[in-house]
């Protein structure tokens, strides 16, 4: 297990949009009213990122099989009130990004006609592959700004687990990464409710 300090952010100004994406330009209000009108679906791989309305990568079998293992390893260690979703939107003050894991306080009635807010997330972590510069860069930004606790990036690249705490200033001021053959903990508003192998959940 390694701590690191979390370098200065670059390429961080939210006004341009990231390099190498599809994208448009759209609050968070158009794109929930696009949704509404039927113009986005469950079929469109397209997510709000910083006003920037961004193509989804494919995702791979790899991807598939460790977003599916942690959904299955998170969901056992839970306490009552929480709940842990896959790949569903989350709306943040100008994003509404689909992050590969999320846990959320509360019961599932309670996002019948919502989505999570920043308010609600303990952890939020996204399986990278393809990814790994963006979400490790401009998405981990993000989810600082909005003051997400705790950000996770399984990188099935250098198979580790990177998890980022302490978010201010614009970026999380803290990184731990745990290699494959250690076990990252799973904190819950404070409190640390069980552990996690990270090869347990690497293809």
């Amino acid at each position: 297990m390694e701590t690191l300090h979390v370098p200065d952010a670059v390429d961080d100004d939210a006004s341009t949009p990231p390099s190498d994406v599809r994208l448009a330009r759209l609050s968070v209000e158009t794109y929930h009213a696009m949704i509404g009108a039927g113009i986005f679906t469950e079929n469109d791989r397209v997510e709000l990122i910083e006003g920037w309305l961004i193509e989804h990568m494919p995702k791979y079998p790899p991807h598939k099989f460790s977003t599916k293992r942690l959904y299955d390893h998170l969901l056992k260690l839970l306490p009552s009130g929480w709940q842990v979703y896959a790949q569903e939107a989350v709306t943040l003050a100008t994003s509404e990004p689909e992050p590969d894991i999320q846990i959320v306080k509360g019961t599932q009635d309670e996002y019948t006609v919502r989505h999570a807010a920043p308010g609600d997330i303990a952890l939020i972590i996204e399986v990278s592959d393809s990814t790994l510069m963006f979400d490790k860069g401009r998405k981990k930004r993000m989810y600082a700004r909005a003051g997400i606790p705790l950000y996770g990036v399984l990188n099935l690249i250098d198979r580790q687990f990177e998890l980022y705490s302490n978010p201010d200033n614009g970026d999380y001021q803290t990184v731990v990464v745990y290699a494959a053959d250690q076990a990252f903990p799973v904190v819950i508003d404070g409190q640390h409710i069980g552990s996690q192998s990270v090869s347990a959940v690497l293809p």
